[in-house]
């Protein structure tokens, strides 16, 4: 599925629509009729080949009845959308479009005849959706915790109901984030190194080598050196061979007899 079919099924896209069908359009009618009055107002009358405005909805009756053509918008023809396109490219804010031009061209493009190249258009309108939704991405993108907001003018109505719930989202989580107090363990009164933990820095005070045990008072050694084999033992430490015990005689014979000889 198309990304413009997925956001034409979107929730809250035929309300759209039904709000953009009130849009003012331009008709060549083939018939002849004195003004009409309506619920939302008169309108006619009807002498072709003159023009006449009617609300969109009116006109898409009166073409599907084959009563009259609608003439293109002029700001739905090829040369216009160039020119939008260009400057929505080269310029950092939104160009300004009809509120419902989305929604009011793809009511114009079922009728591939009144709207003169047709095809060239769609794809200048598809681009431009493109662009335009690029920038939105990146405006949210560049929100941060403790922004107020993120300013975005001349949105359109289709614009704003596809970026409403991920900006909301959006918005919610940054400000859970921001109201979530630190971890105990994380950041401690006076400890210098969470502080700039935070500030993505390098720890001011080291870690302690858990493999180097602190000496105890009274302790006198020499300071340890690693061998060719990799292991630590004590550098210029003469360490005593083994040790023999001398045997001690239990023969008290040999005492007596001095004795008697004395």
């Amino acid at each position: 599925m198309q990304r413009d079919d997925v956001r034409f099924k979107t929730s809250g896209v035929a309300k759209l629509e039904f709000m953009a069908q009130e849009e003012i359009v331009t008709i060549l009618p083939d018939f002849r009729m004195e003004q009409a009055d309506f619920i939302s107002g008169r309108y006619g009358p009807f002498n072709p080949p003159d023009p006449a405005e009617v609300p969109l909805w009116l006109a898409i009756l009166l073409r599907e009845s084959g009563c009259c053509r609608i003439v293109t918008p002029s700001w739905l023809r090829k040369e216009h959308l160039q020119d939008v396109l260009a400057k929505e490219k080269d310029e950092q804010g939104f160009q300004s479009v009809p509120f419902h031009f989305l929604e009011v061209a793809k009511l114009l493009c079922k009728w591939r005849a009144d709207v003169k190249e047709c095809t060239e258009v769609e794809r200048l309108l598809r681009e431009l959706d493109n662009v335009r939704d690029e920038k939105i991405r990146r405006g949210m993108g560049a929100l941060k915790p403790g922004n107020q907001g993120y300013k975005m003018s001349s949105l359109a109505a289709l614009e704003i109901n596809t970026a409403k719930m991920p900006m909301i989202h959006l918005m919610d989580t940054m400000r859970n984030y921001a109201a979530a107090p630190a971890p105990a363990e994380d950041v401690v009164a006076g400890d210098v190194n969470a502080v700039r933990a935070l500030n993505n820095e390098p720890d001011a005070i080291p870690a302690e080598d858990p493999l180097v045990q602190p000496a105890e008072d009274g302790d006198d050694l020499p300071p340890a050196d690693i061998d060719a084999a990799g292991l630590i033992g004590l550098g210029d430490v003469d360490t005593p061979g083994p040790t023999t015990e001398t045997p001690v005689s239990t023969d008290h014979s040999s005492k007596k007899r001095r004795r008697l000889r004395r």
